[in-house]
Order: C-alpha cells, then sequence, then structure tokens
C-alpha cells in the first residue's frame, strides 16, 4: 500500500532536493534494521550475566515506533506529525543505544547502531522540512496518476 501512495500523494508534494532517490530507502533500511538487529542479539546473549530488560525494552519501543511512521507520513499525509514522532523516535533510540552499550560493549553497540541513529537525524529533518514546504500536505490528491496505473497492469 505504500507503494501507491509514493506513486500518487508522494510524487506531488514539494521535497527538498537533496532527498534521496526512492530506490535508496529500502537498501538503508534493509542495512539499518539488520544491524540493529544484531545489536539486539549482542544483548541479549548477556542475559545470563546481566541485567537486560531496560535495554531491549528500550529497543522495542523505539522499533515500534519506527514502524508507526509510515503510516503516520504516508496513509495520513502528515508530515509534522511524522517529523515529530521520528524525533521522539531518536530519542528513545539514543537511550536505547546507550543502555545497551552498557550490557554489551560500546565497541560492539555503536557500530552497529549509530549509524541507526544518524538515518534517524536525517530522516526526522528531511520529514521536517517536507512538512514546512507543504504545510496542507494532507490536502494533496493521493490518487496514482493514470500513466502510473497503466504501468501496473
Amino acid at each position: 500500500q505504500t507503494k501507491s501512495e509514493i506513486k500518487g500523494w508522494y510524487t506531488r508534494i514539494k521535497k527538498p532536493t537533496w532527498t534521496p532517490p526512492n530506490f535508496v530507502f529500502p537498501v538503508a533500511w534493509t542495512f539499518l534494521y539488520i544491524s540493529q538487529g544484531v545489536a539486539s542479539w549482542l544483548v541479549w546473549i548477556k542475559r545470563d550475566t546481566k541485567s537486560v530488560g531496560l535495554p531491549l525494552a528500550l529497543y522495542g519501543v523505539q522499533l515500534a515506533m519506527n514502524f508507526c511512521w509510515t503510516p503516520i507520513f504516508f496513509k495520513a499525509h502528515r508530515p509534522a506529525a511524522a517529523a515529530a514522532e521520528s524525533a521522539a523516535t531518536l530519542g528513545v533510540a539514543a537511550a536505547a543505544t546507550v543502555a545497551m552499550s552498557k550490557v554489551a560493549s560500546p565497541e560492539a553497540v555503536l557500530p552497529l547502531m549509530v549509524p541507526y541513529l544518524g538515518w534517524m537525524a536525517f530522516a526526522t529533518v528531511l520529514a521536517g522540512k517536507i512538512a514546512y514546504d507543504n504545510p496542507d500536505a494532507h490536502k494533496i490528491d493521493a490518487s496514482v496518476p493514470k500513466e502510473e496505473e497503466a504501468k501496473a497492469k
């Protein structure tokens, strides 16, 4: 369903010139989810010797928050709310990274989590800029252009 929003609404909103091309997003997110998963596993394997509840809870909360971003931005067409949600997610992800680094070593966790924090900071600024440039984004036509519909068939 996000694909139809990308072909419809997303093509019509104003985006800054520094917006990455669409193909970058799935590649980046695949790498980032794998690296986060490895970081959480490094914490999980310490469960017999260290308290892992807080780091894994923070990790789970930020992951759930991250999954909420797509429907806010692409379905509700609310980039300002998505930017605020992204900023909150970044805060929880930073707290998770610190907590995870105290259980598994910072040398192991930081290289896995810092790229995600950087991407989240970038995504927050990008969503904020899109919100600023599109104050009525929720009113923009979300239908897929006819030529795109024809390509899909």
